[in-house]
């Protein structure tokens, strides 16, 4: 009893100096390089002595950390990455890789089809060749998360125990999130680590308090871009809501939605605005998932006759709606560059983007063409997909994504948390969505769970 004992006071002990260094990460950043160093790799330190997990839980953990580190390199190469090439080395040496799903070799036909038409497009190919190799780098990493985190080892971990970890670590993401708000408001401009050993790479670095104001300031963390850590609280939370099977909606979810939304993201205010009209339509019809669909499909019709009643065209509202999101926010940039949703700057990329998509139209203009051919990126998966890959890409690549997604998500965390946010960004080679859906896959296929698109199970 009192080894057990000891064992619980040590990780509470162990749980207590993860939590302070995590969220205190963006103030050892602003005031100390030698500090945020030994910081950084304290945390990874925590995990892998903790002996209350097993090596394959201390894997998955390790992962989800490096990846809330979204913008951190080492020796170029992401942290993320880096965990990833160790989490293959531990697989392959404890003999855990057994199985290469369908799904997988699927993906591996796009990429095929991905490097198939950059090397047919050569001129883009030559002008662009760094790039490119860092773009097949990138669908290489994916592929090997969604393997390696889809293997039968990591099904068998307590479902118990991974909801838990993702509750705490969601709280401390809002609170590291606040934080650096907090020091990117409080301290001058700080230095990023520029050099070729270790670099940190964040979006903006303004200094709010000189006036600057050439960049937005955005709640980010450590991420390099705000959406993409709008996209990992939203996987981390698809994790959750499948795996846990509980009732439509929990309190502790709260934490990983208030992350998204503080970054100032209108796909966030989308993504959790429509989830909310549903969980609403879900309890007022008594969790049946037709009629709750249904009645959003109403709302929405009763509104558009309403709207067209009193001469408020769908346009205006958007607009309006829109430019609400942004003023609360403290977007002010954005709301004066974007000010009509037919002037924003995602619908004009896309415009452009068409503007090379018919010449080719089946294999694309090659991977990293937008690099070449657009100002800026395309932020829509299929666009993006069009551009590069053509029709042939986009078409394997979508069959990937949704054969990989059926029957282990529910229909409506599908829609809200994956396919909303992939035509508003480019998601195509984000690790966090292979790594989910890998993880996802691993934990239904032990479990022997089908659930397909149309059935819903709540405890």
């Amino acid at each position: 009893m009192n080894v057990i004992q000891k064992n619980k006071d040590r990780k509470n002990i162990y749980q207590f100096i993860f939590s302070v260094i995590f969220i205190f990460l963006p103030l050892f950043f602003y005031r100390s390089s030698i500090i945020f160093l030994c910081a950084f790799f304290v945390l990874f330190l925590l995990i892998l002595i903790n002996r209350n997990n097993n090596a394959i839980l201390k894997t998955f953990e390790c992962y989800v950390l490096a990846a809330s580190l979204f913008g951190i390199s080492f020796l170029g190469i992401k942290i993320y990455d880096i965990v990833l090439i160790f989490v293959f080395i531990f697989l392959l040496i404890s003999s855990q890789l057994k199985t290469i799903y369908n799904t997988l070799f699927l993906f591996l036909i796009f990429l095929f089809i991905a490097i198939g038409s950059t090397l047919l497009f050569g001129n883009n190919y030559v002008e662009n060749k760094s790039a490119v190799q860092v773009q097949i780098l990138r669908y290489f990493f994916a592929a090997l998360a969604f393997w390696l985190f889809s293997q039968e080892c990591y099904g068998k971990i307590d479902k118990t125990v991974v909801v838990k970890f993702l509750d705490y670590f969601s709280i401390l993401m809002l609170g590291q999130t606040m934080m650096m708000m907090m020091c990117a408001a409080v301290f001058p401009v700080s230095h990023n680590f520029s050099g070729s050993i270790f670099l940190v790479n964040l979006y903006g670095n303004t200094n709010l308090l000189n006036g600057a104001n050439q960049v937005e300031a955005r709640a980010t963390a450590f991420f390099s871009d705000p959406n993409k850590l709008m996209c990992f609280m939203f996987l981390l939370l698809l994790i959750r809501r499948t795996i846990s099977q509980e009732k439509i909606f929990t309190l502790k979810e709260i934490p990983y939605m208030l992350t998204a939304l503080i970054t100032g993201s209108r796909v966030a205010f989308i993504c959790v605005g429509f989830f909310v009209l549903y969980v609403l339509s879900l309890r007022i019809f008594f969790k049946n998932n037709l009629l709750a669909f249904l009645s959003l499909v109403g709302i929405f019709a009763i509104s558009y006759i309403i709207l067209m009643l009193n001469n408020i065209t769908i346009g205006d509202l958007l607009n309006n709606i829109s430019d609400s999101i942004l003023k609360l926010m403290g977007r002010q940039r954005t709301l004066n560059v974007n000010s009509n949703l037919a002037d924003d700057n995602r619908v004009q990329i896309w415009k452009y983007a068409f503007q090379y998509i018919p010449n080719h139209i089946f294999v694309g203009n090659g991977l990293a063409s937008e690099t070449i051919l657009l100002p800026y990126p395309t932020h829509n998966t299929y666009v993006y997909l069009l551009l590069n890959t053509g029709c042939i890409g986009l078409i394997s690549y979508v069959v990937w994504l949704f054969k990989a997604a059926y029957r282990i998500l529910r229909l409506d965390d599908f829609i809200f948390f994956i396919l909303i946010p992939t035509f508003f960004l480019d998601l195509t080679d984000y690790n966090m969505l292979f790594f989910s859906l890998g993880f996802i896959l691993a934990y239904k296929n032990y479990r022997g769970i089908n659930e397909s698109f149309n059935s819903r199970a709540y405890a």
